[in-house]
């Protein structure tokens, strides 16, 4: 299966990692569970304007960024279980460098890395996508048959469409996956 994965709060934990370094940076304190709509900058209190160019700082190096705890292991596994892994992120193509030097400490360097993406469907097709952005999945739900959405709190909402599954960890993405595969051998 070709399989589409976002990179932030997906497989690198951006936030986790640099919102500890807000208060030092942008002169707040917020904690992940403060961020609970996708306009960041509302939560935290800053305006637009200083929240991209903490999020840039952050992109740029500013901060170490761990990866989201299983991502690593679980990139893997899919790829080991023979699926075709692509990272798609809307990282603008100026952090391509960096965000591929990330990869490459993660021993991911092999992996296609599709960078600038504000329409992810297009850089498909895919059988399956995993991404924390709810109005990027809703539009990929459109054209992709299995959409995981890993829960953020910026994510949260009441109802999601079929093809739409939260995930929590890298284990019921794999998990997710494979029974998707398993459910559709059986049709």
């Amino acid at each position: 299966m070709r399989i589409g994965l976002d990179l932030d709060n997906c497989i690198a934990d951006l936030w986790g990692s640099a919102l500890p370094h807000a208060t030092e940076m942008l002169g707040v304190s917020v904690d992940l569970e403060d961020i609970v709509k996708w306009e960041m900058w509302e939560c935290m209190g800053v305006t637009r304007d200083e929240f991209v160019r903490f999020h840039d700082e952050c992109l740029s190096g500013a901060v170490v960024v761990r990866p989201v705890l299983g991502a690593i292991p679980g990139v893997k596994t899919l790829e080991s279980e023979g699926h075709d892994v692509t990272v798609v992120t809307a990282r603008p193509d100026e952090f391509a460098a960096a965000t591929f030097a990330w990869l490459s400490t993660h021993g991911m360097d092999h992996i296609p890395l599709v960078t600038g993406a504000t329409d992810k469907s297009a850089a498909g097709p895919w059988g399956a996508f995993v991404d924390d952005n709810l109005d990027t999945c809703m539009l990929l739900s459109q054209s992709v048959e299995l959409v995981l959405l890993f829960d953020r709190p910026w994510n949260r909402c009441e109802s999601l469409p079929g093809n739409i599954r939260r995930v929590r960890t890298w284990d019921a993405v794999l998990d997710t996956i494979r029974g998707h595969i398993i459910d559709a051998r059986d049709r």
